[in-house]
This record gives C-alpha cells, structure tokens and sequence, in this order.
C-alpha cells in the first residue's frame, strides 16, 4: 500500500478539483474527463494521486517511476543493445465496465474473422479465387507459410494471441489502429504496469472496483480454456506499436469487408459493431 502524504482528503478532494477544472479548461468539451462532469472514479483517481503527491504529479510520477524500474519493466529499441527505462504515467486510464465489454467483445470478434480470414489463406483460399487478395501477396509475403496450406493446426485454430491498438475517434467511439498477431509482448506490459501503479496508488484499489490483469495474461488464459477445453480466442493488450504485421493493412482491410459482406460465419459482423465497421488502414 502507498503511504499517503500529509494532504488531507479534504485537501485532496480540493486539488483534485482544481486539477480536473484547469484540464477541463483547456481541452474540447468532447473529452472524456469533462464530458461526464465530476465522475466519481475519475475524482476518485485524482484524490488518491494527490494525497501522494500533493499539489503537484511531480511526486507521483517519480513514485509510479521508481516501481516501474524496481519491477525491472524496461525495453531495447532494435540494434541497440542497452534497455531503456519503461516510461509510466502516474495517471491511469479508467474505462466503466459497460465500455470495456463492449471493447472486449469488438476484440473477441474481430479476432474470430482474422481466425477465419487465416483458415481461408491457408485452406480453401476463396479470398484469393474470389479476387478479394491477391495470390501474390499471399505467397509473396515472407510470413506465409507453405508447409502450413491445407494443415490443420493443433487446437483448429491458427491464432494463439490477438492484440490490437485502440484510440478513441472524435466523438468518443473506440477505434483499432493496428492488430498483432504475432508476439504477446504488450500482455507483460500491461500487467507490469497495473503492479506499479497498484503500488503508486494502493489505496484506489479499495475505492473502485477495479478488474484484475491477471486471468487475462497468456499463461492463465491459457491454462483457463485448456481446462475449460476452450480454443484460444482474444486477449485485449497492446503491443509496441512497432510490430511487424503481415501484411499491408489496406489490403487486409479490403478482405475483411468482403468477409464481412460474405455469409462468413462471423457473428455480429455487420455495420451496428464498431470493431468490425471500423478497421482502418
């Protein structure tokens, strides 16, 4: 649990209000801080960073700093051999349960149409017949790989980890930047995080109802749905945004609208989900 400073609540209640109305003086009236006006979770949030910090994120960011680097989270940028120090905000993103289904239902399916759009590839390759991808880039692509076409792989499945880069558009909706199929690395990120701003901010914890990290991360997910006899599906984490993809994403974009257009057994593929309409190049 992190020792709280000499701040009051009282006091931190004042700061954190201060804090919210100068942001909110300066950002759009769309933002989705000062469009709930005082949300009880985000006030929550800000009255615990500043009984830690008082009157300034200054001390909070060092705090959630300092546990970053005593938990060991770091990183190397290609061809350099030293690791960088993991850059934290002392300031966490809250989403309401109601919004994080949602996304985790979008990620859930869009995880099965590129499940389906792979079986597709490296089975009957209607996608490619049908003119939606070229074969060129198919079999051109150094990620395809041949002795897999017409395997059927261990489980049915192809996918053992999706992840996906969220922002939110203009008016608030959710959007997916780029999806990963490769490597989990953002799902050590995420949990690496939540431990050191659980450190930062202990208290927060028994003031919102926050979900664990943990039943998602690979290894308990994966231990979950073998004993559940269940087929890997989705974990919503977010890799560095670096990570190679296989293939161009307009082109993928263009197979997923015709996947979605198709009698695909895709479930809710159609304009009213967010996650499918929404994939952008």
């Amino acid at each position: 649990m992190a020792s709280r400073a000499a701040t009051s609540l009282f006091d931190a209640a004042t700061i954190a209000d201060r804090w919210i109305a100068d942001y909110c003086a300066h950002v759009p009236d769309s933002d989705v801080l000062c469009a709930r006006g005082r949300d009880s979770a985000w006030a929550a949030l800000f009255e615990e960073l500043a009984a830690v910090s008082g009157d300034g994120l200054e001390p909070a960011r060092e705090r959630a700093q300092r546990h970053a680097e005593d938990i060991g989270t770091g990183f190397r940028i290609v061809d350099e051999g030293e690791e960088r120090p993991w850059p934290l905000s002392p300031v966490p993103l809250l989403i309401e349960k109601t919004e994080w289904d949602g996304i985790a239902d979008g990620i859930a399916q869009r995880a099965e149409l590129l499940e389906t759009i792979l079986q597709d590839l490296y089975g009957e390759a209607k996608l490619v017949a049908d003119g939606h991808v070229p074969a060129a880039l198919v079999t051109g692509s150094p990620f395809f790989l041949r002795p897999l076409a017409r395997f059927t792989p261990p489980g049915g499945h192809h996918l053992q980890f999706v992840a996906a880069d969220l922002c939110r558009g203009p008016s608030g909706e959710w959007r997916v930047l780029a999806d990963h199929l490769r490597a989990p690395a953002g799902a050590g990120y995420a949990l690496e995080n939540r431990l050191a701003i659980a450190r930062t901010l202990g208290e927060l914890q028994s003031r919102l109802n926050i979900e664990r990290h943990a039943p998602s991360s690979p290894r308990s997910a994966k231990a979950s749905r073998r004993r559940a006899g269940v087929p890997s599906r989705a974990s919503p984490c977010s890799p560095p945004a670096d990570s190679t993809r296989a293939m161009p994403s307009r082109r993928i974009s263009r197979a997923i609208s015709a996947f979605c257009s198709s009698k695909a057994p895709i479930s809710r593929c159609s304009t009213t989900s967010s996650m499918c309409a929404r994939s952008r190049a």
